[in-house]
């Protein structure tokens, strides 16, 4: 299994769901390396808005 995944937030979730679907994997531990911290937190905001069952608050 890949140990690192990069693309749009979207390309990224439907490769988690994948991971989860082929591994059974329940929780992903997410590390975003940049260094502001704005920049990682946006980052992280995309990639939880990209589920469209989940509310998103930050």
């Amino acid at each position: 299994a890949p140990s690192v995944l990069a693309g749009t937030a979207a390309s990224v979730l439907e490769q988690l769901n994948a991971l989860h679907q082929q591994w059974g994997i329940d929780e992903f531990i997410i590390d975003t390396p940049v260094a502001d911290g704005a920049t990682r937190v946006q980052s992280l905001r995309l990639l939880a808005e990209a589920r469209p069952d989940r509310e998103v608050t930050v």
